[in-house]
């Protein structure tokens, strides 16, 4: 093998792997931007889910505080009646 010979193998080599170089970048980026991707989309289902979720959360406290207020109304009147019963029965 003359020098001009090996010299282009070297040549063609050096362009092969700059070439196999560059295509696993190429993949690597990809790779990367995908994962991003997918990360950024379960993400946002999740987001939404939990926002979902502490609305129905916040909305059953505000119910249940209704509820204790109603009761608490309740037993009151039903206290007033008692003590007016008892008033009655004294008579």
């Amino acid at each position: 093998m003359h020098d001009d010979q090996l010299y282009a193998e070297y040549d063609s080599a050096a362009e092969w792997h700059f070439k196999l170089q560059s295509i696993a970048v190429v993949s690597l980026i990809t790779a990367i931007a995908s994962v991003f991707a997918a990360f950024l989309y379960v993400f946002s289902v999740f987001s939404t889910d939990l926002d979902k979720k502490s609305m129905q959360v916040d909305s059953l406290v505000t119910e249940v505080g209704e509820l204790k207020d109603e009761n608490l109304t309740l037993y009151q009147e039903l206290e007033e009646v008692a003590d007016m019963g008892e008033a009655n029965l004294f008579r």
